[in-house]
């Protein structure tokens, strides 16, 4: 499941003029009763059509167990975006047709 994460709306000119969302959209990778692992895509307000890519941990065993600790970032343009979620669409969709062949 996939939820915006609210980091507040930018007046910046640019945003506007690319209609950027100003949230971020995050989802749980990983969800245990000690770990979570995080998947979280947001806009790059500064750099319109540039997004970060951001794979965080938190371990609720931990010391600060409020802590999230950045596992990978990565910031790319949107067509990679796009490129990327048909990557994932074609995988799914073949992962989908095996399984009910088998």
């Amino acid at each position: 499941m996939y939820y915006p994460k609210q980091h507040g709306v930018s007046s910046s000119p640019s945003a506007q003029i690319y209609k950027q969302p100003s949230d971020a959209f995050e989802c749980d990778l990983v969800h245990t009763d000690v770990y979570i692992e995080s998947f979280e895509v947001k806009p790059i307000q500064s750099q319109p059509e540039s997004i970060e890519l951001l794979i965080k941990t938190q371990l609720l065993s931990a010391q600060n167990p409020n802590e999230w600790r950045v596992k990978s970032r990565t910031c790319i343009d949107l067509g990679s975006l796009e490129k990327l979620n048909g990557l994932l669409s074609e995988y799914l969709r073949k992962y989908r047709e095996a399984k009910s062949c088998g």
